[in-house]
């Protein structure tokens, strides 16, 4: 230091804090796992981040707590940009966050729509000809049982000859039946598909009186006359 006596001033120089974020996928496969960004920047290093796949979901974004998958709440959304406005950026996607932190990935799942194939019978009421189910859960959505005159609906099963049992006639889904649900009776086919009605024939009983019908009944059924 040299200075002679004149006053002066010296001038702070800032370098603006790198945090790392980490991106924890939650059972997701690929995409960037971490990035780094300056305070005050929505520049990212890598500059592209790229986001998970995982079978049966699609992917919402991240967010900072690990189930929080309001949109308010997703700080990297699904095409892997940051947001504006959020609990770790500012109103123009600049970063406030002031360490490093963990953003959790955001799955919402998928909904298959399933047929439902008559097996050669007519509807007789106002029941559903197709509804969702969501990839392992057990939600069923949209489901109303038809009915056909004559006949008892016995369930939905995987072929139109009858083969295996996917789900009851009251919508509920049959649990371990391979490529369909696992041990809990969740949704695990990762597609649409068509499941085929099974009928049994209703059996009536038909009164004679000196030779004359009493009660009747409709429908293909056998009869036993007493």
């Amino acid at each position: 230091w040299i200075n002679t006596g004149d006053n002066t001033t010296l001038y702070a120089h800032w370098t603006a804090t790198v945090y790392t974020i980490t991106l924890n996928n939650k059972g997701g496969t690929g995409g960037t796992e971490s990035f780094t960004i300056a305070y005050n920047s929505n520049t990212t290093d890598p500059a592209t981040i790229t986001v998970p796949t995982k079978k049966g979901y699609t992917f919402l974004g991240w967010s900072m707590n690990e189930d929080d998958p309001q949109a308010q709440a997703i700080i990297v959304d699904s095409n892997g940009t940051i947001n504006k406005d959020t609990a770790y950026t500012d109103a123009n996607g600049n970063w406030t966050g002031t360490s490093n932190a963990t953003l959790y990935a955001q799955w919402e799942a998928k909904g298959y729509p399933i047929t439902q194939n008559m097996n050669g019978k007519t509807m007789s009421n106002e029941g559903s000809t197709s509804f969702y189910v969501y990839y392992e859960t057990s939600t069923v959505d949209g489901y109303i049982a038809p009915t056909a005159t004559g006949y008892t609906l016995e369930g939905w099963y995987n072929n139109a000859a009858g083969t295996t049992k996917v789900m009851s006639s009251d919508g509920t889904l049959i649990a371990n039946v391979s490529g369909y649900t696992d041990a809990s009776g969740n949704w695990i086919k990762a597609s649409a598909t068509t499941l085929y009605a099974k009928w049994t024939a209703k059996t009536y009983t038909v009164t004679l009186d000196k030779g004359n019908i009493v009660s009747t009944a409709t429908g293909d059924a056998s009869f036993t006359a007493t």
